[in-house]
């Protein structure tokens, strides 16, 4: 844990009014402010079933995420450590990081979307480019801001990756078989 204490003094000898701003906005756009864009954008635009899978898979990890945080008991670091700043005040356990599990689904649903409808490969790549930029600037913000150490946001990073692809693989099958069930009718 040591080193990851580091790491936060690291970032935090950098603070300043523009960087906090900016990581703040990063952190509320990797949450419930993220998730209902996102959402809208996928029941209006999209699929309304789709955003149903993606409001389902977000509520019950978030649920997960929260339990976990009650079975793990871990103190943010700000609490541990004095010298850490508290830049975006939070409240609960440290582990694991709800915004960067929150930050994996939102992308990799809208991935999924993305590589799965026919766009051209230069949309998709650029796409998967600014969605790798933005999980690593959540993650970079929850310990910037003093809430998170680096493993509570690879553990909300792998979390929220079990849940998108458990959640888009059910999607998957019942979109297969509703299509099967189509095609058969049609016959």
């Amino acid at each position: 844990m040591g080193f990851e204490i580091e790491i936060i003094k690291t970032l935090q000898k950098n603070t300043s009014e523009i960087f906090d701003i900016f990581l703040k906005l990063v952190s509320h756009l990797a949450n419930y402010i993220g998730f209902i864009l996102v959402f809208l954008i996928l029941f209006i635009f999209i699929n309304k079933k789709y955003s149903v899978y993606f409001a389902l898979t977000y509520g019950f990890s978030i649920l997960f995420n929260f339990i976990l945080k009650i079975v793990i008991n871990r103190p943010r670091p700000y609490i541990v450590d004095n010298s850490i700043i508290n830049i975006l005040p939070g409240s609960g356990n440290a582990m694991p990081s709800g915004h960067t599990l929150s930050a994996t689904i939102l992308i990799c649903f809208i991935l999924y979307i993305i590589w799965d409808k026919k766009y051209k490969n230069y949309i998709k790549i650029l796409a998967t480019f600014i969605s790798l930029i933005f999980l690593i600037l959540t993650i970079i913000s929850r310990m910037y801001l003093g809430q998170h150490y680096l493993t509570d946001t690879i553990v909300g990073f792998l979390e929220g990756l079990i849940f998108s692809i458990t959640s888009l693989n059910f999607y998957k099958i019942i979109k297969e078989k509703e299509n099967n069930n189509v095609n058969k009718n049609q016959k």
